[in-house]
């Protein structure tokens, strides 16, 4: 806390919240209050979150007692002043699930999903279908999905889920359109979808190799609008509520959004905010604003959107929670937002000017990496309350029972690279770490979702034990947990973290051991062709490696041969999360996301090679259902008899 000294009399400074585990709080309190050397007759009010509030005289030996966890609001009274700041109270730990089982999990790229209903790309509808046919087959705890945040969806630029366009918002494309209330109710809607135009549309998406985010992006964004009329002839009152009970964020991405259609049918060749005119340069010009009011019904139009996306996504966890998976959804949460997307439109004082973010050089990468989107400024950060974090893990986990943090080394620090110079010449900046990890504790145990922590890279020798203290999930991938250059056995990896062979920006299984991704990087360019024996035989010797590992036989060429090896390792790890890859199902050898490349690759665009009806009865999906689920029976009967 800062001094008094030159305080004036109901002058409020602005201050960082003061963040403090709630069992230590009182003493950590005297201890600051003492350190500001303040007059014995000062008064300590605090306002609690739940509207009630406390007095007290600290220095006469009247300390408050009762200190509940929550945001809260402190104001020292001294003769010479007062001083308000935020008092913020937190469980020492995040929140864990209940007992001590071991969970286990499927990953599921939601746009890979076809079926014979969907306008081209997996929705929420087919998310709980998904759910419902793998229960069927196999007893999984919880399903992990990839980032569902609103982007651009332009490709082919801007369709990676973890560079959005908003962090509190999700992709229109995830809507079952059919689904609104609002459909059933528009002649209009039913007679457009039953059009041959719209017929013929529908079936080549559906038919396409690849997700076609413009294409499908643009067909639910006008059947919407549609849907938006419809609502508009009826009660009102339910969109007025919901916006009503949103943070700000939810009224810039609006004006971002009607901005952006705006402006880009003014001039086709302006497609993002540091394209268009000055006077709408942040939300807060008078432009902006008047803008804004003039065009209201154009800004709820998006709140339509994102009500009825919230709405199928809240039914999309209940549904899957009474289907039985304990858990429900495990969702990711994106480090990143575009530096020209809405989020750093709407909040440019919250972020440092002049850098973006990378990574250094390592043994992987000589020259670094330049990830391209913008730093949070961490003492901006602080005095504005931490709202932007906090606020995206509100949204983020509103409906989950698990959230994955992208990049966890984010809440120490991060490379920042200056405007004009290369990865080489960047730096690691730190920021509030434990206040940040605080913060998570609080919000975790109010929605009780517990935290996977993505721990790859280059971790700070601190960072690992921080995350044990505070409960989080160290994320550990077979491919890189290695010992003196074997892969590490499975009794060696730690108990609180979840435990998969790979991740989307890596080879699949499949992919791996048949070096697809050597293939697709000398196809891009990213391998030279004089370096591919070298690279291929490194190759085999991993592949000899693993082998040993996971117990096969180096020259085995059976897929379930390898997955049973694979399902089996997994088992037997002390992890307490483990998570397999729906592409390990039907040995699918290209990665979701090769890295480095934008058109070179159709990055995100990947999708099921069938219906789910079709994908479930597939003999090689099946058999490797029944192998993972006879993994796990095995494990558990391991345990139990180990129990005393």
């Amino acid at each position: 806390m800062q001094s008094l000294g030159a305080g004036k009399v109901n002058s409020y400074p602005v201050l960082a919240p003061l963040i403090l585990e709630q069992n230590s709080a009182a003493a950590a309190l005297q201890e600051q209050l003492q350190a500001l050397q303040l007059p014995p007759d000062t008064w300590v009010r605090v306002d609690w979150e739940d509207g009630t509030s406390s007095r007290w005289q600290p220095f006469r030996g009247d300390r408050e007692q009762n200190f509940p966890t929550g945001y809260h609001q402190i104001t020292i009274e001294a003769p010479q002043g007062s001083l308000q700041r935020g008092l913020v109270l937190t469980p020492s730990r995040c929140y864990t699930p209940p007992g001590n089982h071991k969970l286990q999990g499927i990953n599921c790229f939601l746009p890979a999903l076809r079926t014979a209903r969907n306008w081209g790309v997996g929705d929420l509808t087919d998310l709980i279908s998904f759910a419902s046919e793998l229960r069927a087959h196999a007893r999984f705890d919880f399903i992990a999905l990839n980032p569902l945040h609103a982007i651009h969806n332009r490709a082919p630029y801007n369709t990676s889920p973890y560079l959005p366009l908003s962090i509190f918002t999700s992709n229109l494309l995830y809507i079952d359109v059919d689904a609104c209330p609002e459909y059933s109710r528009s002649r209009l809607a039913r007679q457009l979808h039953a059009s041959a135009p719209v017929q013929e549309t529908l079936a080549r998406l559906r038919a396409a190799r690849h997700v076609d985010y413009e294409s499908v992006a643009r067909l639910k964004r006008f059947f919407l609008l549609v849907l938006y009329r419809e609502f508009l002839r009826g009660d009102v009152s339910e969109l007025d509520q919901y916006c009503s009970l949103r943070s700000h964020w939810l009224e810039n991405f609006c004006l971002y959004q009607a901005l952006d259609r705006h402006l880009h049918r003014r001039n086709p060749d302006c497609w993002h905010w540091r394209q268009w005119p000055e006077e709408f340069s942040s939300p807060h010009t008078s432009h902006s604003q008047t803008f804004a009011q003039l065009h209201q019904r154009r800004l709820r139009f998006y709140a339509f959107i994102e009500m009825r996306l919230e709405q199928q996504l809240a039914l999309a966890q209940q549904t899957i929670r009474n289907l039985g998976y304990p858990v429900g959804l495990y969702q990711d949460l994106a480090l990143a937002t575009d530096r020209v997307g809405a989020d750093h439109w709407a909040y440019q004082s919250l972020f440092a000017p002049g850098v973006r973010v990378g990574s250094p050089p390592d043994d992987f990468n000589e020259n670094g990496q330049d990830w391209g989107f913008p730093a949070l400024h961490p003492q901006r950060h602080a005095l504005d309350g931490y709202r932007y974090f906090i606020e995206s893990l509100r949204c983020a986990a509103s409906q989950a029972g698990a959230i994955r943090l992208d990049h966890v080394m984010r809440l120490a620090r991060l490379y920042w690279i200056p405007d004009g110079t290369s990865a080489r010449d960047g730096a690691y900046v730190r920021d509030h770490f434990e206040s940040l990890l605080r913060l998570l504790a609080l919000e975790s145990h109010r929605q009780k979702f517990f935290v996977v922590g993505e721990d790859l890279g280059t971790v700070p020798t601190y960072f690992r034990a921080a995350l044990h203290q505070f409960h989080l999930y160290s994320y550990r991938l077979i491919l890189f947990e290695r010992e003196h250059g074997a892969f590490r056995p499975a009794a060696h990896y730690p108990k609180a973290a979840i435990a998969s062979f790979t991740t989307h920006d890596l080879p699949t299984f499949a992919g791996w051991r048949q070096g697809a991704d050597l293939e697709a990087r000398l196809r891009t360019g990213q391998l030279q062709p004089d370096l591919l024996p070298q690279a291929t035989q490194s190759r085999r010797d991993d592949i000899a490696q693993l082998a040993r590992a996971l117990d096969v036989p180096a020259d085995c060429a059976d897929g379930d041969i390898w997955f049973q090896a694979l399902a089996r390792f997994l088992a037997t790890t002390p992890c307490q999360l483990r998570l397999l890859n729906m592409e390990e199902l039907y040995d699918e050898a290209t990665q979701q996301n090769l890295p480095g490349t934008t058109s070179e690759a159709p990055n995100w665009q990947h999708r099921l090679p069938c219906n789910l009806a079709e994908f479930f009865a597939i003999p090689v999906v099946q058999r490797r259902l029944e192998i993972a689920m006879e993994a796990k029976r095995c494990e558990q009967k391991s345990r139990a008899l180990l129990m005393p």
